[in-house]
């Protein structure tokens, strides 16, 4: 049984193989098929809004970052209720990272699912705040308007950030020169190691950078060493 109409129509289009089409297919190339068409609408913003709301939990999505802060610091914005996992072995909850209602529910199966608890160990998450919206740290705020530059075609003004260099004397790619080529397990990496480095982290952001901006581990602690990948649950 369904509550309305529209979510029995979405349920037949599942035992009919009704699809529908991303409503952006043709112009960004995109094969995605719904069976809903909120969701197939929800979908279409991925390709035109790039930037994410920064609240955990939201899903909302917005052309700019200053929208999307805006939208986030919101007085009228929903209240999201979070949640810490209370397994003490997990990284989630050793880095403190806040996780919604539904995501703690899914967490928890996987703790089952990998064996670090049963259906019969207490799990009581502990009640979580949203972490901080954005940082404070230069590097953080060239991201984002790096992000803004790119999908304006470079028109965009971003307020009170500095995006000016540091001075030569602390630029450290003027030294490298004579630097010689450390290994890594002294602590600096050589300029191959590094090219490497910067190749790779080329590739993650050609390939994801259509997904959106959000930065979701501001304020969560580092989780140092760890017992191995037995006690650890990533999702």
């Amino acid at each position: 049984m369904f509550s309305t109409a529209t979510q029995a129509k979405t349920h037949s289009n599942i035992h009919l193989g009704t699809t529908l089409l991303c409503p952006l297919a043709e112009e960004f190339n995109c094969d995605k098929l719904f069976y809903d068409i909120a969701y197939a609408k929800k979908h279409g913003q991925v390709h035109t809004k790039h930037f994410l709301c920064p609240r955990i939990g939201c899903i909302d999505r917005f052309a700019s970052p200053r929208e999307a802060r805006q939208h986030a610091e919101s007085p009228n914005h929903r209240q999201i209720k979070l949640f810490f996992c209370p397994v003490d072995t997990c990284v989630v909850a050793i880095t403190r990272e806040p996780l919604t209602a539904f995501k703690i529910k899914e967490h928890r199966s996987l703790h089952i699912k990998h064996g670090h608890i049963d259906e019969s160990t207490e799990f009581t998450p502990e009640p979580a705040t949203q972490p901080p919206l954005y940082s404070e740290f230069p590097l953080y705020r060239e991201i984002i308007e790096h992000g803004a530059l790119e999908d304006t075609g470079g028109d965009y003004e971003v307020d009170d950030i500095d995006t000016k260099s540091t001075s030569d004397e602390n630029d450290i790619d003027d030294d490298d020169e004579d630097l010689p080529d450390y290994e890594f397990d002294r602590g600096i990496l050589s300029k191959e190691h590094r090219l490497q480095i910067l190749q790779v982290n080329n590739l993650l952001w050609s390939s994801n950078k259509d997904g959106g901006f959000r930065f979701t581990n501001l304020g969560l602690r580092c989780s140092g060493p760890t017992g191995g990948e037995a006690t650890m649950c990533f999702e």
